[in-house]
C-alpha cells in the first residue's frame, strides 16, 4: 500500500481531530483480517485503543460534591455535583472513534 503524500496526509489528519486516517479497505464479508489490521493500527497510532478495550472504563461523570463542614449543615447549591471535564472529553473522543469504526464498514455490512 502506498503512503499518502505529505499534503494528502496533512489534509487527512486535519479531517480527523484524532489524527485517524480513513480506512482504505472497508470491512466486507471477505476481508476481516486486513480491515482489522488497518483499524487497530490506526487506533493504536492515535493512542485511542482504550476506547475499544472493554477493561477500560471512562472517568466518573461527576466530581464528588464538596463535603459539608459539619454533619449538621444542610447541603447548599455549592454542594451540587460538578461535571467532570475528563468525562466530557472521553465521551467526545469515544464518539469520534465510533464514527471512525462505522466509516470502516462497507455498505455490504451495513450499520
Amino acid at each position: 500500500m502506498a503512503l499518502p503524500s505529505s499534503s494528502t496526509a496533512t489534509a487527512l489528519a486535519s479531517f480527523s481531530p484524532l489524527g485517524l486516517f480513513p480506512v482504505t479497505e472497508k470491512l466486507t464479508r471477505n476481508n476481516h483480517p486486513m480491515c482489522k489490521l488497518q483499524v487497530l493500527s490506526g487506533l493504536r497510532g492515535a493512542e485511542m485503543e482504550k476506547y475499544i478495550d472493554l477493561a477500560k472504563r471512562p472517568p466518573e461523570k461527576y466530581m464528588p460534591p464538596k463535603a459539608a463542614k459539619s454533619g449538621d449543615e444542610k447541603p447548599s447549591a455549592d454542594d451540587a455535583p460538578i461535571l467532570n471535564l475528563e468525562f466530557k472529553k472521553w465521551v467526545a473522543q469515544d464518539q469520534q472513534v465510533l464514527s471512525y469504526l462505522l466509516g470502516s464498514l462497507s455498505c455490504e455490512i451495513g450499520y
